[in-house]
């Protein structure tokens, strides 16, 4: 019932962090708008936060002009992909599928269906579900925006998140960034994947048909 939620606009950014401000668009006067809801910081981001401290340490020491030098490499750049979807009890929730696009390789998924009490204000913030990284150790930068997709599997409803990365500027010869996969959204377990000819170089675009005259099941 998206009356009785708070609206939010989330991005990510270069602090590591993806950011969630009120836009309560229905009282423009709302003192709370622009303001941060809450954020969160994406499992792989933050396992690389002390490398970047480090390197950033390094680089001012090593600096003559006596400035400061942020050296982050692990950061959200990706546009969140938000999707209403119906769990298997027939509740309905929505999720945030963010990529980590010149931030990263890999993707986390938030459950964001109330993170802010429409009654009180008081703001509990997304619940993780799960992250991944398409081809794993094949993979090059998040940069394509995933797509999520329902369909039937042996006649039971699934939504799917289909993800993959994209050219690693250290790949000379364009192997990585080629493996699209396909995970189930409430359990992030991967179903599918295929390898395509060359890296990603676009965001992935998802549609349904009409299953009338497809072979199989």
């Amino acid at each position: 019932n998206y009356a009785n939620r708070v609206p939010l606009v989330m991005f990510g950014s270069k602090d590591g962090m993806v950011h969630a401000l009120y836009s309560i668009t229905a009282n423009m006067n709302d003192t709370r708008n622009g303001t941060e809801a809450w954020a969160f910081i994406p499992p792989s981001v933050a396992t690389a936060m002390l490398a970047d401290f480090n390197s950033t340490l390094n680089a001012i020491a090593s600096a003559v002009d006596g400035l400061n030098h942020i050296v982050v490499a692990a950061f959200p750049d990706g546009s969140p992909t938000l999707v209403d979807y119906q769990t298997a009890t027939g509740a309905f929730k929505t999720a945030a599928v963010i990529a980590e696009g010149n931030g990263g390789k890999s993707f986390s998924v938030i459950d964001v269906t109330q993170t802010v009490n429409p009654t009180t204000g008081a703001v509990t913030g997304p619940t993780p579900m799960w992250s991944a990284t398409p081809g794993t150790s094949e993979a090059g930068q998040a940069y394509a925006k995933p797509s999520v997709v329902r369909v039937k599997i042996s006649n039971a409803e699934r939504y799917l998140v289909i993800a993959g990365s994209g050219v690693d500027g250290t790949d000379l010869l364009d192997l990585k960034g080629r493996i699209v996969s396909a995970y189930d959204l409430t359990t992030g377990s991967l179903l599918w994947k295929f390898q395509a000819k060359c890296p990603l170089t676009s965001d992935i675009t998802s549609f349904e048909t009409d299953d009338t005259g497809e072979p199989g099941n």
